[in-house]
């Protein structure tokens, strides 16, 4: 029996033409394979769709010409053959539909290959693992992007130069033989004819790229860093310079030596004096011993104090920082409503003859700032200040005045915008009563450093939206430490 090379039909050995058919038998010849059209996979027997892909088989042609039958034999056969053929497509087409289509796209295996081709002789491929494989049309190129990672081996030590010296050029070891590189990267695969996916691979910075193997190091001597070669250069370098100053020192102690016999006679006569002025030149020694001492006792208690006050400043800075820590710990989540008053106290002294417009001021919150019985902002926040307007008391217009505003509510290292302005009403401003005295309203309170209940009135009339008057001449004095209000002019949200 033999097998038709057309429909795959079998056949007896001693006929000419199939049966089913009608082509004509190559005798004595085994029926060459079919290939699939789109995957290019060979595929024997009668099958005439792809199990790769389901793509159609392409049929070797016959190199034998097919014999003219007779009129009669020639329309048996000719229906038989549209029969049969009819048949295989409803059955193909039946399979098709039944059968889910498989993808005929590359693998990891054709990455592979082609990361394989990209990497260098200093490196082995071990593994890939494909993370992403996405079809593509460019400028009317068909194929495939793929994103992978993998990992590959160093099959030589690879080294960075460090430096030079002497005549040496010095390298570094970037990765070991036998060590592991990831890598990571994406390939374009293009769709052929051929078998196979032809394409580029681009692959992440690694050491790969930045480090080479020794032996690339041509024309130029090299040692690695801290080998064994290293250190024995070093110290062959170290030992003949050690016997080069010996040599030195053994001819200048020689010429020393001679010149001394030479003024031995000389220098008899002038035993005494050299006498003298080595007791001399020892009791100076002494002395500037003494004063050495002395300088470097000084520089120690020098030192002593500088590295106790730098101990005093770290500690205080852990102390504010811990301090500021346990400040935003208690500070709460929710919203100051407009309007809130807080009581603050002014860090630095301002007056209405010394201040200038813009000038920035700091204030502390002496109290929490509760809502609906739960600490938001708490005590010891502070404000950041401004001068909005100020006005000295002078001859042409006896009335001194200050509008301080706020813009900035901070607590440890979180701060928070806001609008706010010196409250001229509640309890007013407290402290150095000789200065800023204690009274009912801040305008009162600067009126009141006119000494008279006439002066107060006046300065709680001026007082109002933020500003500090007084009267009379005198200028608006706040000292450090003096508290007042500040009433928020917009609502402020904490996380």
């Amino acid at each position: 029996m033999t097998q038709c090379s057309s429909c795959g039909a079998s056949v007896r050995s001693d006929r000419k033409f199939c049966g089913v058919c009608g082509t004509a038998l190559r005798i004595g010849a085994a029926p060459e394979p079919s290939r699939c059209r789109l995957c290019g996979l060979d595929v024997a027997g009668s099958a005439r769709f792809c199990r790769s892909c389901g793509g159609a088989i392409d049929r070797p042609s016959t190199d034998i010409p097919a014999r003219q039958p007779s009129n009669t034999g020639r329309l048996v056969w000719g229906g038989i053959a549209v029969g049969l053929t009819a048949c295989a497509l409803l059955v193909g087409a039946y399979l098709a539909l039944r059968t889910p289509a498989t993808s005929s796209g590359p693998g990891e295996n054709d990455v592979a290959r082609l990361v394989a081709q990209r990497l260098t002789s200093i490196a082995q491929l071990q593994s890939l693992h494909l993370e992403s494989l996405q079809p593509y049309s460019s400028e009317g190129i068909d194929g495939y992007r793929a994103t992978f990672s993998a990992s590959a081996v160093v099959t030589s030590s690879l080294y960075n130069q460090a430096g030079v010296e002497d005549e040496f050029v010095l390298l570094k070891e970037a990765a070991a033989e036998g060590s592991p590189v990831a890598l990571a990267g994406e390939a374009f695969l293009k769709a052929g004819e051929a078998v196979g996916w032809p394409g580029e691979v681009t692959l992440a910075p690694s050491v790969l790229d930045t480090a080479k193997p020794r032996s690339a190091f041509t024309g130029q001597l090299t040692m690695v860093e801290g080998s064994d070669e290293h250190l024995a250069v070093r110290q062959a370098r170290a030992n003949e310079a050690n016997e080069a100053a010996r040599a030195r020192a053994a001819a200048q102690e020689a010429a020393s030596r001679r010149l001394r016999d030479e003024q031995l006679a000389t220098e008899r006569a002038a035993e005494e004096v050299r006498a003298a002025k080595v007791r001399a030149a020892a009791q100076q020694a002494q002395a500037a011993a003494a004063a050495d001492a002395a300088r470097l006792e000084t520089e120690r208690q020098v030192r002593l104090e500088q590295e106790a006050e730098a101990r005093r400043r770290e500690e205080t800075a852990r102390q504010e920082a811990e301090a500021r820590r346990a400040q935003e710990v208690r500070l709460g989540s929710g919203r100051v409503p407009t309007g809130r008053e807080v009581t603050v106290r002014l860090q630095t002294a301002l007056r209405s003859d010394a201040a200038a417009v813009e000038d920035r001021f700091i204030v502390t919150t002496v109290e929490d700032i509760v809502v609906d019985r739960r600490v938001l902002v708490p005590a010891g926040a502070t404000l950041r200040g401004a001068v909005a307007e100020v006005q000295s008391a002078g001859r042409a217009n006896r009335t001194a005045r200050l509008d301080l505003r706020f813009d900035l509510l901070s607590v440890g290292s979180r701060s928070f915008p806001m609008r706010g302005r010196a409250e001229m009403k509640g309890s007013g401003l407290k402290g150095d009563t000789k200065k800023a005295g204690i009274a009912a309203g801040i305008g009162a309170v600067v009126g009141g450093i006119l000494g008279g209940a006439k002066g107060a009135a006046i300065g709680a009339g001026a007082g109002g939206g933020g500003t500090l008057a007084v009267t009379e001449g005198q200028e608006v004095d706040l000292p450090a430490g003096a508290q007042f209000k500040v009433k928020f002019d917009s609502a402020v949200d904490l996380p």
